[in-house]
């Protein structure tokens, strides 16, 4: 079939009868990282000035703005979901939405950069630089389970479906994961650089860019591939006999799709998915259940976790009597399979109603005239109304109130809450205490250490008087901070003046402490070298090989984010975020695998790395710079 249709693409290179493709974004600006499901297409748009996610329902001609003011990029589309990693928190992080509920979920919480993410199902995908390195992980949503898939080599640009994850490596391979037997299976290998991969039942469709950006189609079901008449097209996806990918042909990025054959598709098992409206509440609780299945099921089993009877209805009505967290599941079938959902402690009863009993915080309490605070309800029972009294003769029915006192003085606070079923309150004496109008702060400071080798390290501390609310660091090497008590590290030898600006709304006050902090010349870089390289030899362990690092200086250097590299960059050693290269030390890294020491590191290899006929070998830093390099 694969062949049949690669005849086809190629006879009918000017887009034929079998072969249809259709302009889907006419935007001036780029549309771009495509990925289709069913009747829906998501892409990564930038006509709001940054990076967003569209969503659009081909069938109801609707679309959606997924995100707003945020940097969002390469999104996946599956079912009810939609997948996209966000730097919304600063790093790259995998967020998630169901487009039935509106719902956006953060995935990930991970300081390091997780990249590249595609859903199926409850599997989510993504590309991980947690452990150094490119590293491909497996989240399953049902249980929150996290899994690493690999380990030993650089990978990148996961792909799922079914139970089949698809992904390419530093070693110029496209490998394939099997979630049910955790068994990795090489599919292609040699003289290709691929990427842009991208899954459908059998078939992995990717781009190569070995000898040029070609996109090819590969059948691991009949071992055969194909090369797709696409002229250098971007991010392409695979849905059934559909293709999505960017196009550059009108100037800016649009999204194009071809249909690979005017056949009817070949049926598909449903996947389950459904919502519930509310889904928390009172008992008793009565609850809609709504189906949001794709693949057409024309049977559905609901089990609501409470020990009733399975409900064969497409949409039920339930009404939950006792108090408790449910777990519900939805199975859907039809001609061809079945697929189930889970969504666990998805439904929340509480016990019936009753009386509230009044409580609440506030936040300060206490301060300088004009002081205003913040009081938060913190009553349970369900109010539905609250009345406050603030002490000073004023009034507020708002939930969660702010207020600002004038004057000076002790305020007592009283909050009355009420519901249906009755009314409760509670009084706190003295609770908020104003004092007199805030005066000018007077500047003063510590610092530790405040001498020692470069690069030094100093902790400031903050020891000014009436309160101020802005402080500025002058750290006498043209540099500074606007923290209260911030760290800075002086790279460079010599003695320095620290000045401290203090201020708040009355006024500001600067104090100075002349040649405050002396640095002593430390190891540097240039301190750190390539001392020996040994070639190995054929026959020879990986460990028979290696190269030396020497460090020259007077002090212990950390090597996080350092890294060895061979001549053109083939294979790339990062040396473990902990590790520390003493003073006057060397310390040996061997090709093969063994246990990390602090004069020994091993690679974790099982092939060797350097060119035994001359190779060189290169030393960055931590920033990227070339500090040493040793040619044998």
């Amino acid at each position: 079939m694969i062949l049949l249709v690669a005849f086809i693409l190629v006879a009918s290179c000017g887009i034929g009868s079998a072969y249809t493709e259709t302009r889907l974004s006419t935007n001036t600006a780029d549309q771009t990282n495509p990925s289709l499901w069913g009747n829906y297409i998501v892409w990564q748009d930038a006509r709001n000035g940054g990076s967003d996610i569209y969503l659009t329902d081909m069938a109801k001609k609707i679309q959606t703005q997924v995100t707003k003011g945020v940097d969002a990029e390469n999104p996946c589309v599956s079912g009810n979901r939609i997948v996209w990693q966000d730097k919304r928190n600063g790093n790259w992080d995998i967020y998630m939405y169901e487009i039935s509920s509106k719902k956006t979920t953060r995935i990930t919480t991970n300081t390091s950069d997780q990249t590249n993410p595609e859903v199926y199902g409850n599997y989510i995908v993504w590309q991980d630089t947690r452990n150094g390195g490119y590293d491909i992980y497996l989240q399953d949503l049902s249980t929150k389970e996290q899994t690493r898939v690999t380990s030993d080599i650089n990978s990148f640009d996961p792909a799922i479906y079914s139970n089949k994850i698809a992904y390419a490596n530093e070693n110029e391979q496209i490998m394939l994961y099997d979630i049910s037997t955790k068994k990795t299976t090489i599919m292609l290998s040699g003289g290709m650089i691929p990427f842009d991969l991208s899954i459908y039942d059998n078939r992995i469709l990717y781009n190569d860019m070995f000898t040029g950006i070609y996109t090819y189609l590969y059948d691991f079901g009949t071992e055969e591939w194909v090369t797709l008449p696409f002229d250098y097209v971007e991010d392409p996806v695979i849905y059934n006999n559909k293709i999505v990918y960017t196009d550059r042909r009108n100037e800016n990025a649009d999204i194009y799709m071809c249909t690979l054959s005017e056949s009817e598709p070949t049926p598909l098992p449903p996947v389950a998915d459904f919502y519930a409206t509310p889904n928390s509440g009172n008992a008793p609780l009565t609850i809609k259940f709504t189906d949001k299945s794709t693949g057409s099921p024309t049977s559905w089993k609901w089990s609501f976790g409470d020990g009733s009877d399975l409900v064969t209805e497409y949409n039920p009505i339930y009404t939950y009597s006792k108090p408790g967290t449910y777990t519900v599941k939805e199975t859907v079938s039809n001609a061809v399979g079945k697929d189930t959902e889970i969504k666990t402690n998805y439904i929340t009863v509480t016990s019936p109603l009753k009386a509230p009993v009044a409580s609440f915080s506030a936040s300060p309490t206490s301060g300088n005239a004009p002081l205003q605070v913040q009081f938060t309800d913190k009553s349970t029972g369900s109010p539905t109304s609250w009345k406050w009294n603030f002490g000073d003769g004023t009034y507020s029915t708002d939930q969660n109130p702010a207020h600002t006192y004038s004057k000076t003085g002790k305020y007592t606070i009283s909050l009355t809450v009420k519901n249906a079923k009755g009314s409760n309150t509670v009084t706190k004496s003295s609770h908020i205490n104003v004092a007199a109008p805030l005066k000018a702060p007077v500047a003063a400071l510590s610092a530790s250490p405040t001498s020692g080798n470069a690069p030094l390290k100093v902790r400031f501390t903050d020891k000014s008087s009436n309160s101020p609310t802005s402080w500025k660091w002058d750290f006498g090497d043209k540099s500074s901070s606007a923290e209260k008590n911030p760290s800075h590290t002086y790279s460079t030898a010599g003695t320095y003046t620290v000045k401290l600006t203090a201020s708040n709304a009355a006024g500001s006050n600067t104090v100075t402490k002349k040649s405050y902090i002396t640095v002593k010349k430390g190891s540097t870089s240039s301190d750190i070298y390539i001392s020996n390289l040994r070639l190995g030899a054929s026959g020879e362990t990986p460990n028979q090989e290696y190269v030396q690092i020497t460090n020259k200086g007077i002090t212990n250097v950390k090597m996080n984010g350092w890294k060895i590299t061979d001549n053109g960059s083939k294979h790339t050693y990062y040396f473990p975020s902990s590790y520390t290269l003493n003073s006057k030390s060397t310390v040996t890294l061997y090709t093969g695998k063994g246990t990390n020491t602090a004069t020994k590191l091993y690679w974790g290899r099982s092939s060797h790395v350097w060119n035994n006929e001359g190779d060189t070998a290169y030393l960055y830093d931590a920033q990227g710079t070339l500090v040493s390099k040793l040619t044998k």
